[in-house]
């Protein structure tokens, strides 16, 4: 592609809901975006790729993804609530911040699958068409994700502490 204003144009906004669905951090994910279109504009074969859209947010669901594994734990103190909407906002910040970690935990393809799924809201035939894999292995993936995000969530999501 000559034009990179259009490129960033036509697909920036797209980049950046894909790292937003993930990361849920406005400067997190402008750095994604912009890792994004330089990976982009390095790499040698781009005028090769037929799902451009496709493929900068398969990038862009794997940066995100990277950024959210190296991420430090929510403190408490970072919250500025009111007494009850700090207890109310800690508690689904943190339950919200486990899954998103546990999530970033998966093997590379259940991790991708899971959030292209959950978090994009595509279609198991959209997601092995951007991933280049068949349906039923979208499906088997999906499958284990779940399994694995229930086995290591269920504890979280019901008091308990492990």
């Amino acid at each position: 592609m000559d034009d990179w204003a259009e490129l960033i144009d036509q697909y920036g906004p797209l980049v950046y809901r894909c790292a937003w669905r993930i990361l849920r951090h406005r400067q997190e994910c402008e750095d994604v975006v912009q890792d994004v279109f330089t990976s982009a504009w390095t790499d040698p074969n781009l005028a090769q790729i037929d799902n451009l859209g496709g493929w900068l947010t398969r990038i862009a669901t794997r940066r995100a993804i990277d950024r959210l594994r190296k991420r430090e734990p929510l403190l408490s103190s970072d919250l500025h609530q009111s007494a009850i909407d700090w207890e109310c906002g800690l508690e689904a910040s943190e339950l919200s911040e486990s899954v998103r970690r546990e999530v970033a935990s998966l093997p590379d393809q259940q991790g991708l699958a899971f959030s292209l799924k959950h978090f994009q809201g595509m279609t198991n035939k959209e997601i092995a068409r951007q991933l280049d894999i068949s349906p039923s292995a979208v499906s088997s993936a999906l499958y284990s994700a779940r399994q694995t995000l229930a086995r290591v969530l269920t504890p979280l999501f019901s008091g308990e502490k492990q």
